[in-house]
């Protein structure tokens, strides 16, 4: 696998994991899925943006501030409310376009 290839793929799960996020977030909402429980909410969202963080690592690791930078990129998919792993890499080159 090219490094594009694992950056999009790397990306798609980042996406799929913020759509469970999402998901687990509504789950004391009026509209919450059925699948989900209120309990879900703290319980669930908390260790998959845990791990939205650590897969963000892999865009920023050669960078001194890489933990300000993935903060930027949460901000940026949280604000959009992104769902696919085209709106994480277009988030993930916002963040490395204002650093160069």
């Amino acid at each position: 696998m090219t490094d594009i290839m694992m950056t999009e793929y790397r990306h798609a799960k980042i996406a799929e994991l913020l759509s469970i996020m999402w998901a687990c977030n509504d789950a004391d909402s009026d509209n919450a899925p059925e699948w989900t429980r209120p309990m879900m909410v703290g319980a669930v969202c908390n260790p998959l943006m845990k791990a939205v963080r650590g897969l963000l690592n892999g865009d920023f690791y050669i960078y001194d501030d890489a933990g300000d930078l993935i903060e930027q990129v949460v901000t940026e998919l949280l604000d959009n409310n992104v769902h696919e792993g085209y709106g994480v890499t277009q988030a993930v080159n916002i963040v490395l376009n204002d650093v160069q």
